[in-house]
């Protein structure tokens, strides 16, 4: 098989994405939802937001910026994530390095590490 090959950079994403996150892109591609928290997003803040997740990453828009706001990030940039993370009640909780945490407005609750991969799709009260 080719190193370049289609199936073998999907087997690839596959693999790390299982790694990182629990689930592969595929599964998440197959059940079109969120390959990091597993949720099936309704809004999107921008056209390129819903772009990234149909057509490249899957990672919905709340999953990005907490997977990749930068922490010294201008408070113009930080505003417009902790917008993006109350449509999915979600706070956003900066932490020096990636990923960051978030408080659960639902449960109140403070996600951080392997949590954030299995609590937005748990049903909390």
């Amino acid at each position: 098989m080719a190193l370049n090959s289609s199936s073998f950079r999907q087997k690839e994403l596959d693999r790390m994405s299982l790694m990182s996150f629990g689930r592969t892109a595929s599964e998440a591609f197959n059940r079109n939802i969120c390959v990091v928290c597993g949720v099936r997003p309704e809004k999107f803040p921008t056209d390129a937001s819903r772009r990234e997740y149909e057509e490249i990453s899957h990672i919905c828009p709340a999953c990005w910026e907490i997977e990749t706001l930068p922490p010294d990030e201008s408070m113009e940039e930080i505003e417009r994530a902790q917008r993006i993370l109350r449509d999915y009640d979600r706070e956003l909780v900066l932490h020096k390095q990636n990923p960051h945490a978030w408080k659960c407005l639902r449960c109140k609750r403070l996600i951080q590490g392997k949590e954030r991969l299995t609590h937005a799709t748990n049903s909390c009260n």
